[in-house]
């Protein structure tokens, strides 16, 4: 990453150098990617019975919207609710006039969602909210009826350790990992977890990995004033996004609001008087993904509820031997007590992964959901539920991929003449290739003639050994063997020997692989987006609006 430096609007306008954005990146070329999600984006036909519609067919969002324009939603309750939050976290007037527009004139929404991670989370948070935006600005064009993006912040998730940390490239261009350590019940959701006196400490610490520029004072000011003291996760979460978003005119929702609980006992109280239909269907889909050798990435089994129960912790709920037991056995219930518990304290209940998008779309008209490769996967196991539960599925729209180059790192692949897909792999690896690459080619050469004339020479010396005396070959056979694994490991020395000549190019790999391949995973799932922020302000979000190509589904190079 490069060091920090002040950038003009004009700056950042620059066209990188030809062909740079011109590689196409598909997702199989991606590393990690699923067979299932590598079908969903090139190959829909081979996944199509698991979902409702084609992404790739726009006529689908026509139809979608008559779907969802036929029914009755919340509007006008759930409108109050987005008013109080979103003005709360800080909303501009665009994403005010987006409630409105929600709850007076019957627009649709394009729905994404995602933990509340440290500090607003790693890249592709934005690029999921930023997707969703260009979709629903897009489809406003196109459709009927107005469409506004609607982000679901996870404010009823109860694992700490998935949102605590965060990662960046500081100053000396190394990786760190930012962690905010908090004592508190580690059961309990993100919506009632308090951040603490002590974040102060981080931010001192956190300052210091970055240069001073002219946008650091004020970006750590908003940051602290979302991350203080008193606050909770989701809130702080929601504060910093909506900083970043609100000239988009994005909705934030936290579904742990208890009026937006009472909204949906009824889909709950299915879920326990028909004794999870949702589970059933889950299974069902899983089973049929499994004889085509796809993934599960749901895994699910009889008798479990897709309800969390909150009581001193978020319990799981399951059937056993007639009654309904939460979490390790520490509640019982029977069908009735526990219907009876919905209706006096609904704040008490929350979805899992397999009810979570039920729950979404019962409140809202959705037409789309932006979707990273693990959601898109899991909702091929969802379309049973959905049609259990009676509520239209969305389409399932592929967030984009992204990897930012900065002109430093650039300028390094330009000298080594690298490709992203070169950078896709262990750092070490990598080193070792371009180090080799750098050995005289006369060397390997000479080397690689030599290994080629030695089994000639052999087989003559083979000839005349036999006639002296045949059991001399299979000695001669031992050597030849040996001269091979001489040769191979001569050329490991060589590479050795030039590694350690080449401490300059090593840091530069190594630079290049964590800009671009940190921790081994793509950039997106790792970095957070505070240091680009520190460096280009206000402007890198305007830029990656304006550069993201949503309508294509491969992978996309923005270069700064």
């Amino acid at each position: 990453m490069d060091t920090l430096s002040h950038k003009t609007v004009a700056e950042l306008r620059i066209q990188p150098p030809a062909g740079a954005n011109s590689m196409k990146i598909t997702s199989d070329q991606l590393p990690g990617m699923s067979a299932l999600y590598n079908d969903y984006v090139n190959n829909f036909d081979q996944v199509a019975p698991f979902y409702q519609y084609d992404f790739h067919d726009e006529n689908n969002f026509r139809l979608q919207v008559e779907k969802v324009q036929s029914r009755k939603y919340p509007r006008e309750k759930l409108g109050r609710i987005l008013l109080q939050q979103n003005k709360k976290w800080g909303a501009g007037n665009k994403t005010l006039e987006n409630i409105n527009c929600l709850t007076n004139n019957n627009a649709n929404v394009i729905v994404t969602g995602q933990q509340t991670g440290l500090f607003g989370g790693p890249l592709y948070v934005l690029y999921k909210a930023l997707t969703a935006i260009k979709l629903a600005d897009k489809l406003g064009r196109t459709c009927n009826n107005g469409f506004i993006p609607v982000f679901w912040l996870a404010a009823d998730d109860s694992d700490f350790a998935e949102v605590n940390h965060t990662h960046v490239i500081d100053r000396h261009n190394k990786l760190q990992r930012i962690t905010y350590d908090l004592a508190h019940d580690q059961k309990q959701p993100m919506a009632t977890t308090k951040i603490s006196g002590d974040i102060e400490n981080l931010f001192d610490s956190v300052r210091n990995f970055f240069h001073d520029t002219e946008f650091k004072d004020p970006l750590f000011h908003y940051l602290q004033q979302a991350y203080t003291p008193g606050t909770s996760f989701s809130d702080a979460f929601g504060h910093w996004l909506m900083h970043c978003l609100q000239d988009f005119g994005i909705v934030l929702i936290d579904p742990s609001d208890p009026e937006i609980k009472k909204m949906l006992t009824a889909v709950y109280q299915q879920e326990i008087e028909q004794n999870s239909p949702s589970t059933q269907a889950v299974i069902e889909a899983s089973n049929a993904l499994q004889k085509l050798e796809y993934h599960n990435q749901i895994q699910i089994r009889q008798g479990r509820f897709n309800i969390f129960y909150n009581a001193e912790g978020r319990l799981g709920l399951e059937q056993r031997e007639g009654d309904i037991i939460a979490g390790d056995a520490q509640i019982s219930f029977g069908q009735d007590e526990l219907l009876q518990e919905l209706q006096n304290h609904p704040e008490k209940f929350s979805p899992n992964v397999a009810l979570r998008a039920i729950t979404q779309d019962t409140l809202f008209p959705t037409v789309a959901y932006i979707a990273g490769p693990a959601e898109a996967a899991y909702f091929a196991q969802l379309k049973g539920v959905y049609e259990r539960f009676d509520i239209p599925m969305p389409i399932i729209y592929p967030r984009k991929s992204v990897t930012i180059i900065e002109p430093a790192i650039d300028r390094l692949l330009d000298k080594h003449q690298l490709s992203i897909l070169d950078l896709w792999q262990p750092i070490d690896k990598l080193i070792g290739q371009v180090v080799r690459g750098n050995v005289s080619d006369t060397f390997f050469h000479q080397i690689h003639t030599l290994q080629e004339e030695i089994p000639g020479k052999l087989s003559a010396l083979s000839e005349e050994l036999n006639k002296i005396d045949p059991t001399l070959e299979k000695m001669l056979l031992n050597t030849s063997g040996k001269i091979n694994a001489a040769f191979g490991n001569l050329e490991k020395k060589a590479v050795q020997a030039a590694r350690r000549k080449e401490t300059q190019l090593q840091n530069q790999i190594t630079r290049l692989g964590e800009a671009i391949y940190p921790n081994n995973t793509l950039q997106e799932r790792v970095f957070n987006f505070v240091p680009y922020m520190l460096k280009y302000g206000p402007h890198f979000i305007e830029k990656l609006y304006e550069d993201l190509t949503i309508s294509t589904f491969d992978h996309q190079l923005i270069h700064m």
